[in-house]
């Protein structure tokens, strides 16, 4: 499984900055977790919001798609990857929300964010999706 010392497996932090939309502050972002020099090793906030997100997936799903990743099939690790970015997304947006229009604007964006995220992880959660998900010649129609 995804440890906060390690890399994203899901998605990048530019998929997860690009669900957050244009309101969302990017040199904000820019900062790492304790707010020292990106060349310090540290782990980039946005990276450990995925890193979060695949931990809750793998946790709530009582499966370790992170070390399946490789292997799953391309729509899969789509869905997984729109999950964990959804998932980062809104908490950029929740993390600096001056970029918006209006905090209306940015509670509205973060909450869609999360409905997607709590949506797809329903679907990851249930035993028979995850068969179809790791095999899709499982599938019927």
């Amino acid at each position: 499984m995804s440890s906060v010392s390690g890399q994203t497996t899901f998605c990048t932090s530019g998929v997860a900055l690009a669900e957050a939309g244009i309101g969302v502050n990017v040199d904000d972002m820019c900062k790492l977790v304790n707010g020292s020099p990106i060349n310090t090793g540290d782990v980039f906030i946005v990276d450990q919001w995925i890193i979060q997100a695949e931990n809750e997936i793998n946790i709530l799903s009582r499966y370790d798609w992170t070390t399946a990743f490789n292997g799953l099939p391309d729509a899969t690790k789509n869905f997984l990857r729109g999950a964990a970015a959804e998932y980062a997304g809104s908490k950029c947006i929740k993390y600096d929300m001056s970029g918006y229009s209006s905090r209306a604007e940015a509670e509205d964006n973060a909450n869609l964010l999360r409905e997607n995220y709590l949506r797809k992880l329903g679907i990851i959660k249930d035993k028979k999706n995850q068969k179809f998900l790791t095999d899709v010649s499982t599938g019927t129609v």
